[in-house]
This record gives structure tokens, C-alpha cells and sequence, in this order.
């Protein structure tokens, strides 16, 4: 896995699944028991065991079982007992099945045409650093899209297994008029490339673990109605690198992810109200401004984050990093010296600006960014 494996047989994958499963499994039984909370809790809570067959057919559920995405318990009950069939017999998993077909097409062509040509390996050898410091940055940022691309790729192919199974059924949608095959889906790329900030990547990146991370990590760490705290964030990204493995490229990636994602969050509770007009209905001119550097500041600093997941070493991560000045570094310290320099006065702004306090989705989904 990364620039290195321990086998030439890659069972990791498979191993995760399994974890997120079992520890979820473990939750739903106590949940059954008068444990749950959430609305979330209280529709996957197991209240009786399931046969022999029934767990392990679950499990070992083909579709998503080496990669993701996964699904909970409570679903497979549902769908092995046809509850999410739809009452028009007309209604067929071919064309839906053909559309993610045809996405899988797309990413591979990019895979197999440009990204060999920017290998993240490749950013330690002596050619690399003969680049202009620009050429440098580009580089790395193209590698990063490859490295997603591949994770794009294989989880598109396991949701098309869901969607052809009819799994990935998920009823009438009235207001389009069309049927909906995303009840289990892992990645929106889109979404993920179009990113204005780590909330939204996380959200939308590797959608299994990080329902995974949202429900059995950080809500048992901050439950509902309680006040969301930084060190819930970091913990949860801990949890996240230790399922990934024991290289010290994950945890470098995790924990600057949480440290961003918490600068990320007080530098739009400070900026964003004043993005619309006093009542916060209307978008003013400037928020397409604040919007793509928010755009800048993810993408950006995401493509750098994710060399020590590739490389997974310590000194091969700094050696390419210092290769570009730790750029994304930089935005961490002048972002959190803005945040210390100038949050208590836009607070007060917001004030004497706003005609009612805006109101801000402060609970973050907790997630895996990188599979």
C-alpha cells in the first residue's frame, strides 16, 4: 500500500471493511439496549442477534467487501428482506449500473494515460527537484488527483455492484421525477474536486468511513446538543489514522487535516456573515471571491497533504516537501495568526452587522479522507 507493501498480497483493504463493520456491529448491540441517541443510532440498533448465516452473509457481502463502500447491518437486513424494492416492476438496475459504468471509464482513462506521468515516486528523484518551483507545485498537485483517481475508480465499480444487486435502490425522488440508486455510495467527485472547505471534502470523500468516524467516534466523543470541541475533531482523525495503519505518513496527513479543518471552521464562523447582506439571505458579489479562495485553500493544501500517504515516511515526506517550502504549512501558521489577530473583532462586527446571528452547522463530519 503507498510506495510500499509488506506483501505482494494487498489484504488490507479487506481487513478495514472488517473493522469498520465488527466495531459498528458492537455499537449497534448496545445501542439495541437502550444505548441510543441519534436518530441514526436508533435505525441501525440491533435489539436481536442474527443467525450464524445472517452475520456473516453479511460480513462477507460481496459488493464493497475488499474496498468500501460498506454498509450497515440493519441495511442488509432490510435489503435481503426486500425492503428497499420498489413497487414499479418496470423499474430496472441496468441503466443506473451503466451510468457509474461510464464514470469508471472516464477516471480510467486519466489513469492509465496521464497519471503514470505524475507518479508521486517520482517526486524523489533528481529530475523532480530540477523543476522551477512552479512546475514543482503543478506536479504535485496533478499526483494528488491521480492518487484520488485511483480510489475514485474502485469505489465507483463496487457501487455499480451495489446499484446492479439492487441495493443501491433509494425510492422516488418527486421533485426530479427520476428513481434514486444512491443509498450506498462512497465518493462524489464533483463534490470532492469542487471543495470549498475540509468539512464538505470529508463529507463527500470515502462516504462509508466516514459515517463510520461521524456516528461511532466523534458523536460518542461530542453528543448531540453538546457544544463540538477541537480536540473531538483530532481524536477522531486519530482514530482514522490508526485504522489506516501504523506508517507515520497517515498520521501526518490526519493530523493536519484536523488542525486545517479546525482553522477552516473559525476562520468561516469569523468571515462568512459578512458574505451576505445584514438579514443573511442574500449572497453579496464577494462570496464568489470567498468561495473559490476557499476552493484554493482545500485543493490546495489537500494535493500536499497527500505525499506522506503515498510515500508514507518521514524523511520521504519532508524531503519532497521541503522541495516546495511546505506550502501548506505556511497557510496553517498565517491562517491561525489571522484567526488570533482578528477573530474577537469580526465577532464583534458581526454584531452591529447582522440584523439576527447567523446560524452555522457547527458539528463537522469526522472522516477518512484518504482510503
Amino acid at each position: 500500500k503507498g510506495l510500499e507493501g509488506d506483501t505482494q498480497l494487498d489484504y488490507s483493504g479487506a481487513m478495514m471493511i472488517v473493522t469498520i463493520k465488527l466495531t459498528s456491529f458492537g455499537f449497534n448491540v448496545a445501542d439495541g439496549r437502550g444505548g441510543a441517541v441519534t436518530d441514526y443510532d436508533k435505525r441501525m440498533q440491533i435489539k436481536q442477534y442474527p443467525s450464524l448465516m445472517e452475520f456473516f452473509g453479511w460480513v462477507f457481502f460481496f459488493s464493497g467487501f475488499m474496498t468500501g463502500p460498506t454498509c450497515e447491518y440493519m441495511d442488509y437486513i432490510r435489503f435481503t428482506h426486500h425492503f428497499f424494492l420498489s413497487a414499479d416492476s418496470k423499474v430496472s438496475p441496468v441503466r443506473p449500473t451503466l451510468h457509474v459504468l461510464s464514470k469508471v471509464a472516464a477516471v480510467m482513462l486519466f489513469l492509465v494515460f496521464v497519471a503514470p506521468t505524475f507518479a508521486m515516486t517520482k517526486t524523489l528523484e533528481p529530475s523532480f527537484t530540477a523543476l522551477p518551483i512552479y512546475q514543482r507545485l503543478l506536479f504535485i498537485m496533478v499526483s494528488a488527483i491521480g492518487t484520488r483517481s485511483k480510489y475514485y475508480c474502485i469505489w465507483l465499480l463496487y457501487e455499480g455492484s451495489f446499484v446492479l444487486c439492487g441495493f443501491g435502490y433509494n425510492g422516488y425522488d418527486p421533485r426530479t421525477g427520476r428513481h434514486r440508486w444512491n443509498r450506498i455510495s462512497n465518493v462524489d467527485i464533483v463534490e470532492v474536486e469542487l471543495s470549498q472547505s475540509y468539512k464538505q471534502l470529508s463529507s463527500k470523500w470515502n462516504i462509508g468511513a466516514n459515517n463510520w468516524l461521524r456516528h461511532y467516534v466523534y458523536v460518542r466523543l461530542v453528543p448531540p446538543n453538546t457544544k463540538p470541541k477541537a480536540i473531538a475533531t483530532i481524536m477522531t482523525y486519530l482514530a482514522s489514522g490508526l485504522w489506516h495503519g501504523f506508517h507515520p505518513g497517515y498520521y501526518f496527513l490526519f493530523i493536519s487535516v484536523a488542525l486545517l479543518q479546525v482553522l477552516g471552521r473559525r476562520v468561516r464562523r469569523a468571515v462568512h456573515p459578512f458574505m451576505f447582506t445584514p438579514d443573511g439571505q442574500t449572497p453579496l458579489p464577494r462570496k464568489k471571491v470567498y468561495d473559490f479562495l476557499g476552493w484554493l485553500f482545500t485543493m490546495g493544501t489537500v494535493a500536499f497533504l497527500v505525499t506522506p500517504f503515498d510515500l508514507l515516511y518521514i524523511s520521504r515526506t519532508f524531503y519532497v516537501w521541503r522541495q516546495v517550502y511546505y506550502p501548506h504549512y505556511c497557510v496553517l501558521v498565517l491562517g491561525w495568526c489571522f484567526v488570533l489577530a482578528a477573530e474577537k473583532r469580526l465577532l464583534a462586527m458581526q454584531k452591529r452587522y447582522c440584523v439576527k446571528p447567523a446560524k452555522m452547522d457547527n458539528v463537522p463530519p469526522a472522516v477518512a479522507m484518504l482510503n
